[in-house]
């Protein structure tokens, strides 16, 4: 078995005195596979430890030979076999893993010598190495490993174990595992179209940022850059509520980022871009209009980007960029105000109207461009 201590015995009466020395070799299949020694005594035996790596198989033989008369030497009369335990137990080859998830690593604690012996473990990808999955830990068989969140797809990840002692005493996976993406955030992930000023629900797998009464962060970020704080630190139950900012610029390159507020590494992107659609939140005067004085011209809006009917919304008038006047106090959010425009206003072509909600000012819009206040006939 590998990992185990075998002797190799000989007649030293054969290879000269026994202040003579001899060599020995590992062969398999009639081929010279590696070095079992260098010079050691001619004492008639020799304290081998199998190595943990060495492939399994029925065709191994040994040969020994002197190191001063090469002549002198003799080979096993008959093959002899090596077992290859499964060192490494778990995962094994085709075994898929969620970014995120927990999972539970298994050896077999004989390979790595005693229970008082500790073991590291790395994570290898296309047989490179690709990052430490824990420092030194005990010998005991098992280790809970919390995928990291961040670690990229794929279907060719291997694990590799070896004693903290004995660098030699080491395994990997036999075969290849796959890391899947998590749908750690869940929505939005891509694709969705989300319209400034409604409420929309973000929603995440919490098992993957720790227990219920941990807490996550989000932030929005547009086209790869931070772009402005979605929520401070928020339950991890799953879902957030949140409000599109009315005054946040059309696109179609957002993503939101969620992530441990005890644990910055376990975090999530989403995995493609969101659109935000700023619909015309003013939609008269927007820009060329000519209303006359004592005239009564209709202000027009989407009610949807200040709330519910139940709200109320102020209107302004402003000129070349200044404060003008007020045009109404509040009002009910119907999308729609009549307004005489008052004797007292003077003629411009440069005046627009601020619209705004009585709850939270932040839910604004102005005319897109300027329109004419004319005077009367």
């Amino acid at each position: 078995m590998v990992n185990t201590q075998q002797v190799i015995t000989w007649d030293p009466s054969y290879f000269g005195s026994p202040g003579q020395q001899v060599k020995l070799k590992l062969f398999q299949g009639c081929r010279f596979h590696s070095w079992i020694s260098g010079p050691t005594d001619n004492d008639g035996n020799f304290l081998w430890r199998v190595p943990c790596d060495l492939e399994a198989g029925d065709d191994y033989q040994i040969q020994i030979y002197s190191v001063s008369d090469f002549s002198l030497m003799d080979f096993s009369d008959a093959d002899f076999t090596i077992l290859q335990p499964t060192c490494l137990v778990w995962p094994e080859w085709g075994v898929e893993w969620v970014a995120g998830s927990q999972e539970t690593i298994l050896w077999e604690p004989d390979c790595f010598g005693s229970s008082e012996e500790r073991v590291k473990l790395k994570l290898f990808k296309n047989c490179r190495f690709h990052s430490w999955i824990s420092g030194p830990t005990p010998n005991d068989g098992e280790f809970l490993w919390r995928v990291p969140c961040e670690t990229e797809p794929g279907s060719s990840y291997r694990i590799q174990i070896y004693a903290e002692s004995d660098f030699s005493l080491m395994d990997f996976s036999d075969g290849d595992l796959a890391i899947v993406s998590p749908a750690c955030l869940a929505t939005p992930n891509g694709g969705e179209e989300w319209m400034v000023n409604t409420q929309q629900v973000i929603t995440w797998d919490p098992v993957y940022f720790g227990s219920p009464a941990q807490q996550v962060k989000l932030k929005l970020f547009k086209g790869c850059r931070f772009h402005s704080w979605i929520s401070g630190p928020t339950n991890n139950d799953g879902t957030f509520w949140w409000r599109v900012p009315c005054d946040l610029e059309a696109g179609d390159d957002y993503r939101i980022q969620i992530y441990s507020a005890s644990d910055f590494s376990f975090q999530d992107f989403s995995d493609g871009d969101f659109t935000v659609l700023q619909p015309t939140c003013l939609t008269v005067p927007d820009g060329g209009e000519q209303w006359v004085i004592g005239s009564r011209p209709r202000i027009s809006w989407n009610p949807v980007c200040f709330g519910d009917q139940d709200d109320f919304v102020k209107l302004k008038l402003f000129q070349g960029c200044g404060f003008y006047g007020w045009i109404s106090g509040s009002t009910p959010n119907d999308g729609t105000f009549d307004w005489t425009v008052p004797g007292n206003v003077a003629p411009s072509w440069d005046y627009r109207v601020q619209i705004y909600s009585v709850s939270d000012f932040s839910i604004m819009d102005f005319s897109d461009g300027d329109f004419g206040i004319l005077a009367g006939k």
